[in-house]
């Protein structure tokens, strides 16, 4: 079997400080550049912490290098035979993905060819990087389905497929979860069916290392025409930037944001408003319940919502309210969830294809 070698932590370490000191760089030089903190890229160079690809992606296109470039190792002699043995191996430390760096090191070649092995429901988010404009690369699928997000829309990729574009644009990777895992997703399933779900409170700092997962159930959720306050096209920049502005929320005590899990893998979310003026320290505001097409019809809006729920009394909060688009499953699943609907204002706001739609409005007491 082989081992996954440099570059370890020390390895990427030491090639970024060479790479940020070639190019005259200081710490805070870097930083503003990369958007990553002086702190964060100081640890990095002294092999004290472990970067994520996203991470790598944004130092490196302020560098003005590559990934390949930076996990190069330092030959005397370059040869232009790479064997596979011989070819440096990565896992990123926060999807598991595997990169294998296949074309041969310093030929001098501008092509680079890389083969990535994603497990099992692996999501990986890059963001925008304006300064690798004009830099692309053929996206060649073996096996398996992968999901890509862009600025431009959705591909779904099957074996043999190949997709050109642009490394400056925003975008996800994602295994789709129907590839993962079968479960229960018919009417007739009854709740003793239905597979464990673990919904927890997040933290603002989880919240942006869960920012991949995120911003994909938001994604997918736009994709499938939910009016949840967005509008096609609707890219991956703009979903890590919402989530972003939701975990400075979380942290400011102003919202509480909810996540489910299913077979370890989060699949919706909920959050509830508790920023409210001081003459209304007893009601919250239910927002973005929001839950991934391929996990639905397993029970998680009525465990996202009744979760919800118990946190806003544990909060001292009683009366709840919300608002949906009229005629859209979510109205009727609310009413089905006991709430009451206090009225529809027509052409309240679009849906994600440009057409006015009503919005309804619902409240409920909870019981203490």
């Amino acid at each position: 079997m082989e081992k996954v070698l440099a570059p370890l932590e020390e390895t990427i370490g030491m090639r970024l400080r060479e790479l940020r000191m070639a190019g005259d760089l200081t710490l805070d030089d870097l930083a503003g550049r990369s958007g990553v903190s002086r702190a964060m890229i100081s640890r990095i160079e002294r092999g004290e912490a472990s970067p994520t690809a996203q991470l790598l992606a944004k130092l490196c296109s302020a560098l003005g290098t590559t990934l390949s470039a930076l996990f190069a190792s330092e030959r005397s002699e370059a040869s232009p035979l790479a064997r596979r043995a011989e070819q440096r191996l990565w896992r990123d430390p926060e999807s598991g993905y595997l990169r294998r760096s296949v074309s041969p090191e310093g030929v001098g070649s501008p092509v680079d060819i890389v083969e990535v092995e994603f497990p099992p429901g692996a999501r990986v988010v890059f963001e925008r990087q304006p300064m690798d404009r004009g830099i692309t690369q053929h996206l060649w699928l073996f096996s398996g389905r992968l999901e890509l997000t862009m600025e431009g829309g959705r591909q779904l990729l099957e074996p043999g497929d190949c997709l050109f574009m642009g490394l400056e644009e925003a975008h996800i990777f994602t295994i789709p979860m129907r590839n993962r895992r079968i479960t229960p997703s018919s009417s007739a399933a009854t709740r003793s069916d239905m597979p464990d779900a673990d919904i927890r409170v997040l933290t603002a700092e989880e919240t942006l290392a869960a920012l991949p997962a995120l911003a994909e159930i938001l994604s997918d959720c736009v994709e499938g025409g939910a009016s949840v306050g967005f509008m096609h096209p609707f890219s991956p920049h703009a979903a890590v930037q919402f989530w972003e502005g939701v975990a400075a929320a979380v942290g400011r005590g102003e919202t509480v944001l909810l996540a489910a899990e299913v077979d370890g893998r989060m699949a919706g979310t909920v959050q509830l408003g508790v920023g409210t003026m001081p003459n209304q320290p007893h009601r919250a505001d239910v927002r973005k319940l929001l839950v991934h097409r391929d996990a639905r019809g397993l029970g998680l809006s009525r465990r996202l919502m009744d979760a919800a729920e118990a946190e806003a009394l544990r909060r001292g909060r009683r009366v709840l309210v919300l608002d949906t688009a009229t005629g859209e499953p979510a109205e009727a699943i609310y009413e089905r969830f006991g709430w009451t609907r206090a009225g529809v204002v027509p052409d309240y706001a679009l849906m994600p294809d440009g057409r006015y739609c009503a919005t309804t409005f619902f409240y409920k007491h909870l019981a203490t």
